[in-house]
């Protein structure tokens, strides 16, 4: 059966089936709603889009979208340069950040602030208490892990970056992958 769909997303597979047979749904995200998993009852049965199975009895099945993108990052055990195309800002991007961290990683620097895990305490601290798609970070991992976050696209024309004297960490704030002098074309010195 179809379900309430976020406007421009869609699903295909709903509809009466017989006993044993196999049957595959699929969720279909946009440009602002992006597929998470399926649902049944309280359970995640799957996070792939497309979902394959047997019939061998009555289900019911929801696709779970977020609004905005999910840019999921691998980061590897040691060191790591991270940006993100998500247009997250302040505390709650930094808010994300450290909740898909979780106590895989060990330290987050930008270029003028940091924060560190205490694993005894369970907690992050230090000076870098905002995290945005304008800045780059560092990132110390103990493991490899994935970070997710979510939101929407950021608009590079919206993003300022400044050049300071020696050296400055510049973030890729750019879903696509593009050549560097394509990526900075945009920008216009001030």
């Amino acid at each position: 059966r179809p379900a309430n769909y976020p406007d421009g997303v869609a699903g295909r597979g709903y509809g009466i089936y017989n006993y044993n047979e196999n049957i595959r749904v699929q969720a279909f995200s946009n440009e602002n709603h992006t597929f998470l998993y399926w649902m049944e009852a309280d359970s995640i049965v799957s996070t792939e889009s497309e979902y394959n199975f047997t019939v061998k009895n009555d289900r019911q099945l929801t696709a779970v979208f977020c609004f905005g993108v999910f840019h999921n990052t691998m980061l590897s055990e040691g060191w790591n340069w991270y940006s993100t195309f998500v247009d997250v800002e302040g505390n709650a991007g930094y808010e994300m950040l450290t909740d898909g961290l979780g106590s895989n990683a060990i330290i987050v620097k930008s270029q003028t602030h940091f924060t560190t895990y205490y694993e005894d305490y369970d907690i992050w601290d230090g000076s870098l208490d905002a995290v945005d798609n304008e800045h780059l970070y560092m990132i110390k991992m103990s493991d490899e892990q994935n970070l997710p976050m979510i939101g929407a696209v950021s608009d590079p024309s919206n993003i300022n970056l400044t050049l300071n004297p020696g050296w400055t960490w510049i973030s890729y704030p750019i879903k696509e992958s593009q050549a560097l002098n394509e990526s900075l074309s945009g920008f216009t010195p001030r």
